[in-house]
């Protein structure tokens, strides 16, 4: 927010316990370009914004701290809310072709998964695959420090 004050804001979280963190946050930095904090269950269509508004949907550490079901949903309940050619972009571990791209991956996995069964580190092509199915083209895959990856998905 601070690298692009002409852009708006709007943080969401699931925990309910997490929304005064990021609003304390936005307050340290005084960031007027961030709107407080909502919650967001991204499985329920009815996220509380406008529809056909944002030109982004930035989703940080979501796909594998949740169980498979959130992924196909997400990508489904976020499509009515992006403008045309709007962008899913998405932050963290994934595996290519099933194998895991770092040790350090499959350890986290391991992790993840002892938090929750339902938890994991996703395949890309998976996650590719179900945004297709929702009306998504996989436009970029970045790579990112600490073996993640930013994958960028374009609405059709």
């Amino acid at each position: 927010a601070q690298k692009f004050p002409q852009h708006s804001f709007q943080p969401s979280e699931h925990p309910v316990s997490s929304l005064a963190s990021i609003d304390a946050w936005r307050e340290h930095y005084q960031l007027s370009n961030v709107q407080p904090a909502v919650h967001l269950d991204v499985t329920k269509d009815k996220w509380g914004f406008s529809q056909n508004r944002y030109a982004a949907i930035l989703a940080f550490n979501v796909i594998h701290y949740a169980p498979w079901a959130v992924t196909p949903a997400f990508f489904m309940n976020a499509l009515p809310f992006l403008c045309p050619g709007g962008k899913v972009v998405l932050y963290g571990p994934y595996r290519k072709d099933g194998v895991h791209t770092a040790p350090s991956n499959a350890t986290f996995e391991e992790w993840l998964k002892s938090k929750d069964p339902e938890f994991g580190v996703r395949d890309i092509g998976e996650v590719e695959e179900v945004a297709e199915k929702a009306g998504y083209r996989l436009e970029a895959l970045h790579n990112m420090p600490a073996n993640n990856f930013m994958p960028v998905f374009v609405r059709l």
